[in-house]
């Protein structure tokens, strides 16, 4: 098998994950976003590695454990809200936020395989390709 129908081959596997990891997610707070934890301000928005969410979500849940210890100890029955919303709803924006992130992530590295791929095509595999996808163009 010739190099470029090892890529060739190789970029349809590419072009299958792309198709098989859709389109991004929309995310649907069901909060403001904007939380303010420890004497920290976070923008939900801003959080860019599934690390930092999981320091988030670990801080959040320190307060929901705390507030149940309280309560025992107090014997009352006073539920864990931040701005207005609950650990639980705090908890599942995080989750939305970092499967974005592993979307954005993974997008990122099919794209950039994509890319090594079609660099490594020889120059007549590259015409040949852009005539199929000008053919196919025609043809919508």
């Amino acid at each position: 098998m010739s190099n470029d129908a090892q890529i060739k081959k190789f970029r349809k596997a590419v072009e299958t994950k792309r198709a098989a990891l859709g389109n991004k997610p929309k995310v649907a707070y069901t909060t403001n976003a904007l939380l303010e934890i420890n004497g920290d301000r976070v923008n939900l928005n801003t959080l860019s590695t599934e690390a930092r969410c999981v320091e988030v979500a670990r801080d959040l849940l320190m307060v929901e454990s705390f507030t149940v210890e309280a309560n025992e100890a107090l014997d009352t029955n006073v539920s864990a809200t931040i701005g207005g919303f609950t650990i639980t709803q705090w908890v599942e924006d995080i989750k939305l936020r970092v499967r974005l992130i592993a979307w954005e992530r993974d997008k990122k590295k099919l794209n950039a395989m994509d890319k090594q791929l079609q660099e490594l095509m020889s120059e007549g595999a590259r015409t040949a390709d852009a005539i199929a996808n000008i053919a196919a163009q025609l043809e919508d």
